[in-house]
């Protein structure tokens, strides 16, 4: 009987994949809110579909293994943050901020991958995560030659909020990208302590001359 009711389950999730595919919003929809209601039950499935669908039914099983929560996930999703879709990338990145702390170890070490967009991936997906065991890590990304993980590194620093990464920001006020000097305004603007304040103050008024 066991038996019989984990081959009706695995049938029922098998037929709730294959709808997420479906061009009806509405049944995508419905066929999300059941896989994530099955739960960590649906986690292999949908880790067989991150890994091998549709771009777009990766993305959203990307964003229903972060709903899910299930540790299990964590490796597939690091592997789909080189996924040739841009989409894919950034619904495993947001999935594994959504996982939370047991992933942060994992997008820590991908900090060190020798791709750029990887990198820029998981320093998003560590400012997602809000864990402030990986300020240092991403403060050593603030020198990142890549601009784009400069960025993201300084992004995800200011979701963290953690004082001790200010006075890297502040030297990443002079960095030769505009769009990586703003992200880092914005973020010591977050931060907001008095020496942050005091910097980004005088930046702008030096701007302005």
């Amino acid at each position: 009987m066991a038996v019989l009711l984990a081959w009706v389950r695995q049938k029922k999730i098998k037929g709730l994949i294959a709808r997420l595919g479906s061009l009806d919003p509405g049944v995508r929809d419905a066929a999300s809110r059941d896989l994530v209601a099955i739960g960590a039950q649906a986690v292999p499935a949908l880790i067989e579909e991150l890994r091998s669908g549709a771009a777009r039914t990766r993305a959203i099983a990307a964003t229903l293994l972060g709903r899910i929560r299930d540790m299990s996930a964590v490796h597939a999703l690091i592997e789909r943050l080189r996924d040739e879709d841009g989409a894919v990338q950034r619904a495993a990145a947001s999935a594994l901020g959504d996982i939370g702390a047991p992933a942060v170890p994992s997008l820590i070490a991908r900090l060190q991958d020798a791709d750029a967009e990887t990198r820029t991936a998981a320093a998003w997906a560590l400012g997602e995560a809000e864990d402030t065991r990986a300020v240092p890590f991403l403060v050593d990304r603030l020198r990142d030659k890549d601009l784009n993980v400069r960025r993201a590194a300084a992004d995800a620093l200011g979701r963290i909020c953690d004082a001790t990464a200010v006075p890297a920001l502040i030297e990443l006020l002079h960095d030769e990208s505009t769009a990586v000097r703003q992200v880092a305004a914005v973020a010591l603007d977050k931060i907001a302590t008095p020496p942050a304040l005091a910097a980004l103050q005088q930046w702008r008024a030096e701007r302005g001359r």
